[in-house]
């Protein structure tokens, strides 16, 4: 595998490493001759999204230079979500079940169902912590509290991923990829508002945001975390190199993709 992206990488332009950095809308897969990285599942019913993740999939290697297939990415917070897919409860449920070994049997049943419909990985779970009532997406949290929400998101992670001493190797074909997300620090905004800045000192984020993720990490081994929309004191996420690099990478080991 090293062997093979390292030659693809020496052949591709910048354009088509730009392209593999992006995500696009499924529906829109043969608009752009560079390919893509990543196709947002259209949401529509199961047996629809597995006939675009093969039309997407089929026109990447057969159409683009490079012929890389793109990964097919859903939202499976508590189902996948598709007309015909199971619904689960929502996350706020799942995490006042106090049984991380429930919410891996759930996620294993999502991730069957996933899979079989082409998805290749889940936009869950999340690690974000209920500390902020005016935030908006507060039933897309496990708990308030740390160690909680991080037993019931390494949970869905197993389940949906598989055994992490089977996955430290590959995925089971019923299993997909999890992204770990918001990293850090985004379920408490500045007044309660979407996507505004968090005002989290060092230790705060060390004591109480961050644990949950290290476990995704350390002992779940999640393959994806996504970083969050917003500011932490000042610094965007998105380029905040001591969440990304130091603590991600250096510090926990994290070897999947951001």
């Amino acid at each position: 595998i090293e062997a093979r992206v390292k030659d693809a990488l020496s052949r591709m332009t910048l354009e088509e490493k730009v392209a593999q950095l992006g995500m696009i809308d499924a529906e829109l897969y043969n608009t752009d001759p560079n390919g893509f990285g990543v196709c947002e599942c259209p949401k529509i019913g199961v047996e629809d999204v597995l006939k675009s993740s093969f039309e997407t999939k089929k026109y990447a290697r057969e159409d683009t230079r490079l012929g890389i297939p793109p990964i097919m990415s859903a939202e499976c917070l508590h189902g996948l979500l598709a007309y015909g897919a199971t619904i689960f409860p929502q996350a706020i449920a799942q995490g006042s079940t106090w049984n991380p070994e429930l919410i891996e049997e759930m996620a294993s049943m999502i991730a069957a169902e996933s899979s079989a419909a082409g998805v290749d990985q889940a936009l869950s779970p999340l690690f974000d912590l209920a500390r902020e009532p005016r935030y908006g997406r507060m039933e897309e949290c496990y708990s308030e509290d740390s160690y909680l929400t991080g037993e019931i998101g390494a949970a869905f992670i197993r389940g949906m991923q598989g055994d992490p001493e089977q996955t430290r190797i590959r995925l089971a074909d019923d299993k997909i990829i999890c992204t770990a997300k918001h990293f850090v620090g985004y379920s408490v905004p500045v007044a309660g508002i979407n996507v505004a800045p968090a005002a989290i000192g060092l230790r705060e984020l060390r004591s109480l945001y961050l644990p949950p993720f290290e476990k995704a990490v350390k002992e779940a081994n999640v393959y994806s975390v996504m970083p969050s929309y917003n500011e932490i004191d000042g610094i965007p996420a998105h380029s905040n190199s001591f969440i990304l690099n130091q603590v991600l990478r250096n510090e926990w080991g994290f070897q999947g993709y951001v």
